[in-house]
């Protein structure tokens, strides 16, 4: 695997709250996996009950998609937290 996982928390009705994570930017290598073995990523989030964030305390999530990197099918997960403005970083060995 090599960059950014593509990351959106969903509505009950599927649709992506607010909009997908943006990358943070941090630099990259390549992560060989063999069989069994996991990669990890780093998800950070704003509190959207701060003032002046843009967020609001009512996104309920009811998903989490993401997408591994370079790749058009992804995960999908129940999820029940409260988050917005979601920044990723790339996989890294885990």
């Amino acid at each position: 695997m090599l960059g950014y996982p593509g990351v959106s928390l969903l509505f009950a009705n599927g649709s992506v709250i607010q909009h997908p994570a943006t990358r943070d930017r941090t630099a990259y290598s390549p992560v060989q996996l063999k069989p069994g073995q996991r990669a990890q990523f780093v998800v950070r989030t704003v509190d959207g009950s701060i003032p002046g964030t843009g967020c609001s305390t009512s996104w309920k999530t009811a998903a989490v998609r993401v997408y591994p990197p370079n790749q058009t099918t992804s995960i999908q997960q129940p999820s029940t937290i409260a988050a917005c403005d979601l920044t990723v970083g790339p996989v890294s060995a885990g």
